[in-house]
């Protein structure tokens, strides 16, 4: 029985090996998938090996943080381990899922899996440094600042600490400090060497070392002195003096260098032209004492100053009470060409000032010509400019500048002249024959020839006519008019000037147009009467005449005379008939 049983055993094991596909007691095929690491670098290629437990058709699926890539394997047979190199798949830091799949023939094409996990990480830790700015300039005595900026393999790391050891190549007198912010400061001491030096920073974390350089030019220290000439000064009250500051670079490279003055007294006000500049330069200082009340000996310090470097130089102000001052009026004064116009100029002493002080003017216009009443003399004393202003000269404002000079001093006042256009004058007369026409006879003065005239007629119920008219050589013009309508007429006349003369307006003068015959007789029911009319005038005017060469003797008519232009007038008339004047 147990012989029996061992051989029903045996038969078993052999079915398992060998006809597994009839046996009762088959075991699944199998796969497995395994990797030569499990943990790669980012970019690194990962190597799969395969082997199943007989053969298959494989396929393999690598699943990335960013998608999965999928390897056709092909057949592998049984007992073999099939390796392959997945590259260019490890792009991004994670977990990557490997998983081979296998599909058995003698099992019917029955597909079976196996996988496995490996973890791909950034680069290895890694960093760079450099400095910026890469090149400085510094003075003996100064401190420069560098901004130290770090660079990691991978941005995951940039939350470590890179610890800076040192820094070499400093020379004699020079030392750093790590500040804030990642800032490198290098300062210098006054006796520092100049030169120019190659510095290095040595930094390290988690085991790495790694250094820069950058370069520290070291040049003399900017040095400069200051001189003030004339060591003392004079300046009366009212006037202004004048000192010369002289900056001269000593030694370094020049920068701005500012002035400033101290112990002036109160009512003394100064100036620099310029107050800033690059040494070595001149600068003009003046000290003005126009609003100065007192006399008296200052000390004034000019003082230097460019950074922490301050230099000064000293000079003696003396204050006195010995001056004069100048004023000239009125500040405009309007005069015609061919006229004269007159400045009263004042001269007045200021303290105990008794010299002589002379007159002079300059910035008159072309063809004028002056002089002073008083040329010269001592305070206090009021002189007349007289302007003597040819009608030749150019209408203009002209800026005249008068000045006083007495014991080495001058002032100066000034005074516009405006030259304007001469003036003229437009006058006309008229002249009226029996008809109503009326002559304008007028004359531009002084006179001006070719002159434009505008002659303006006025008439009844605001009638207008306007005639042009132009002058002779002698200012003259004449003009004709016959008004159309009767009634009582003004004339005006006017023209508008040129460069030299200003423009003028005649008076209006007063004409009167008659009417021949009344309104009324102008309709057809007095024709007849009208022509009747005619006929007895003219026989009464045969008879007349007739009378008068049998007597010789003529009755006088009732007349009335004009008490302009002296014309008898009938005596209804209303304006007189030669002038225009009213006879009422």
């Amino acid at each position: 029985m147990r012989s029996l049983t061992l051989s029903a055993l045996l038969l078993g094991i052999i079915c398992v090996s060998l006809v597994k596909p009839t046996c009762a007691l088959s075991v699944a095929p199998t796969i497995e998938v395994a990797t030569n690491r499990s943990i790669y670098n980012v970019g690194e290629s990962i190597v799969i090996s395969i082997q199943v437990s007989e053969a298959a058709s494989v396929k393999t699926y690598v699943a990335t943080p960013t998608g999965t890539v999928t390897y056709n394997i092909g057949s592998i047979n049984y007992g073999d381990w099939y390796s392959f190199t997945a590259s260019g798949i490890t792009t991004t830091p994670g977990t990557y899922t490997i998983k081979a799949v296998a599909s058995f023939p003698g099992w019917g094409g029955a597909e079976y899996s196996s996988s496995t996990v490996v973890y791909v990480q950034g680069a290895p830790f890694d960093f760079t440094m450099t400095l910026s700015p890469s090149t400085q300039t510094i003075e003996q005595g100064g401190t420069v600042v560098y901004k130290i900026s770090f660079t990691y393999s991978d941005p995951a790391y940039s939350v470590t600490t890179i610890i800076i050891q040192d820094v070499t190549g400093l020379g004699s007198g020079m030392n750093w400090l790590l500040g804030t912010g990642n800032e490198l400061q290098v300062s210098t001491s006054s006796t520092a060497p100049t030169g120019t030096y190659t510095i290095t920073v040595i930094g390290s974390a988690k085991g790495v070392t790694r250094q820069t350089t950058a370069t520290i030019v070291v040049v003399p220290r900017f040095e400069f002195s200051i001189q003030i000439s004339p060591p003392n000064q004079t300046v009366g009250i009212g006037d202004k003096t004048i000192y010369t500051v002289t900056v001269s670079l000593v030694s370094g490279s020049a920068s701005s260098v500012s002035l400033s003055l101290g112990g002036l007294p109160g009512g003394l006000t100064h100036t620099f032209l310029p107050q800033t500049g690059t040494p070595t330069f001149t600068s003009t200082m003046t000290v003005d004492a126009a609003t100065a009340s007192s006399e008296g000996t200052y000390n004034v310090a000019v003082t230097a100053s460019s950074g922490k470097v301050y230099r000064t130089a000293t000079a003696t102000l003396v204050v006195r009470k010995e001056d004069f001052n100048l004023t000239a009026s009125p500040d405009i004064l309007a005069v015609k060409k061919g006229q004269r116009a007159t400045f009263n100029v004042d001269v007045r002493s200021i303290g105990i000032f008794d010299q002589t002080v002379t007159l002079t003017v300059t910035g008159l216009p072309s063809g004028a010509s002056s002089t002073f009443t008083i040329p010269s003399g001592k305070p206090p004393f009021t002189s007349g400019l007289v302007v003597d202003v040819p009608v030749s000269t150019p209408v203009g404002n002209y800026t005249l500048t008068i000045d006083a000079t007495g014991k080495g001093r001058t002032h100066s006042a000034k005074a516009i002249l405006s030259v304007e256009k001469k003036k003229s004058s437009l006058e006309i007369s008229i002249s009226q024959g029996w008809l109503g026409d009326v002559t304008v006879t007028g004359s531009v003065k002084p006179a001006v020839e070719n002159a434009e005239i505008t002659l303006s007629y006025r008439g009844p119920e605001d009638k207008e006519v306007v005639r042009k008219a132009t002058t002779s050589s002698d200012g003259a013009f004449k003009d004709a008019y016959n008004p159309e309508v009767p009634g009582n007429w003004t004339i005006t006349t006017k023209w508008s000037g040129n460069d030299e003369y200003e423009g003028s307006s005649s008076r209006a003068e007063i004409f009167q147009k008659k009417r021949l015959i009344p309104t009324f007789l102008y309709s057809e029911s007095y024709l007849p009467l009208l022509i009747a009319a005619v006929v007895i005038i003219i026989a009464t005017s045969i008879v007349v005449s007739k009378r008068r060469h049998r007597t010789g003797v003529i009755k006088p008519q009732p007349t009335i005379t004009c008490p302009k232009c002296g014309l008898a007038n009938a005596p209804d008339d209303s304006f007189c008939a030669d002038c225009g004047s009213s006879l009422k």
